[in-house]
């Protein structure tokens, strides 16, 4: 790519890509490159808000801090700009407590009346109204993102474990099996599993659930062998042996979150 070293925008093009592409060393090259949008247009809203993101991906010492000051100073600049709304929002979810989370609402909502038609902004507001255990809306917002993108394999394995963790197995299986179409050998085989087992079907949620553990093996990150085995094998006794596995605390503590940058386990 030729640079136009007079001008911000291919910087911030060219960090899109690294980002979008996400090779090892990409961050780094996206950082300096929106680094050096900023020394030419300090008020460049899209090389902050991209820089937001960074900072929020990489999740170092000081970078929750640094990701929100350049959202912020984005939203100064231009206060219709949906994407840094919906990156504060993000923010806020890293922030520790229910006021974090409530800001997060917040922002996402502002987001969503900039631009209706974002799925991502319903469905991390969905994820925020699950952590406060608004059901109701949670369903709502997740159902409304799934509308936006159907084929969305996150978005429909995320509905179906949270109609399985409220206990609407059979609202939740037809997403079970729209995620499975898409990734066949991944996480959503646990969330089918967890549904088959609200359903009472012990024996299809077992063989999933192991499938499921068969992809966990593989996983290259050690967290993702030592956050679901234990817990999942002790789910597989039970329910081989017709005990309740998933009585109302535990489904309410297996509710749908959001995953702080940098803690997806694998």
């Amino acid at each position: 790519m030729t640079i136009n070293h007079h001008s911000e925008g291919p910087y911030v093009n060219r960090a899109v890509a690294y980002l979008n592409r996400n090779a090892p060393g990409d961050m780094d090259r996206a950082l300096a490159d929106l680094m050096t949008a900023l020394s030419i247009n300090p008020e460049s809203d899209s090389a902050l808000v991209n820089r937001g993101t960074v900072f929020l991906e990489r999740g170092g010492p000081g970078d929750l801090e640094k990701a929100m000051t350049d959202l912020e100073r984005a939203i100064e600049f231009q206060l219709g700009l949906a994407s840094a709304h919906a990156g504060l929002g993000n923010a806020f979810l890293e922030q520790s407590g229910e006021s974090g989370v409530r800001s997060a609402v917040d922002a996402f909502t502002r987001a969503i009346g900039l631009e209706p038609a974002s799925p991502t902004s319903y469905f991390n507001r969905g994820l925020a109204y699950s952590v406060l255990e608004e059901w109701d809306r949670s369903t709502a917002d997740l159902l409304r993102a799934q509308e936006l993108d159907p084929g969305n394999a996150r978005f429909n394995d995320t509905l179906c474990w949270q109609l399985g963790v409220q206990r609407q197995p059979e609202r939740g299986l037809p997403f079970c099996n729209l995620a499975l179409a898409t990734d066949p050998d991944g996480p959503a085989r646990d969330s089918r599993g967890l549904v088959y087992a609200v359903m009472g079907r012990n024996a299809e949620a077992v063989a999933d659930i192991e499938a499921f553990l068969l992809w966990v093996d593989l996983s290259a990150k050690e967290s993702c062998r030592a956050r679901f085995r234990p817990i999942r094998l002790t789910w597989i006794e039970e329910l081989k042996s017709g005990r309740d596995t998933f009585d109302t605390d535990t489904l309410r503590d297996l509710r749908a979150r959001p995953i702080a940058s940098g803690d997806a386990p694998c």
